[in-house]
C-alpha cells in the first residue's frame, strides 16, 4: 500500500462530504466545477489528488479555503453558503502557485502564527 494512501481517501471523502452538505452528488459538484466525471473517480479509486489549480476551483466552489479543504475541517459556525473573504481567496491564489515544498513551508508558517496567537 502506498504510504500516503490514507491522505488520498481523506481528500475524496472530504469532497463527498462537502457535496453532501450542499445536497448534491459528487457527479453534480464535479460538473459544476468544470471537472470531468473521471476526476473524482481517480481521487477515490486510484489515489490521485487534484493539482493546485483544481484545488483552487474546488475551494472557490465550496466557498472554503484550500487549507480547510485539505485540513478536513468544516467550520460548523459558518452559515451555509458563507462567502470566502477576499483575503482568503487571495491567499489561496498565492498558495496555489507555490511548489509542493513552498506549500508545506507556508502551511507550517501559518500554523506557527496560529499557535502564537493562541498563546496571547
Amino acid at each position: 500500500m502506498h504510504k500516503n494512501w490514507g491522505v488520498f481517501i481523506v481528500f475524496y471523502d472530504r469532497f463527498k462530504l462537502l457535496a453532501d452538505n450542499r445536497g448534491i452528488s459528487v457527479h453534480k459538484a464535479t460538473q459544476d466545477i468544470g471537472l470531468s466525471n473521471s476526476a473524482a473517480t481517480k481521487w477515490k479509486n486510484k489515489g490521485a489528488t487534484p493539482d493546485s489549480s483544481t484545488l483552487m476551483k474546488i475551494s472557490t466552489y465550496f466557498e472554503i479555503t484550500i487549507d480547510e479543504l485539505l485540513d478536513n475541517e468544516i467550520k460548523k459556525d459558518a452559515p451555509e453558503g458563507a462567502p470566502v473573504k477576499s483575503i482568503e481567496r487571495e491567499l489561496a491564489e498565492d498558495f496555489s502557485v507555490l511548489s509542493p515544498e513552498g506549500q508545506k513551508n507556508a502551511r507550517d508558517y501559518l500554523r506557527f502564527l496560529k499557535q502564537q496567537e493562541n498563546k496571547s
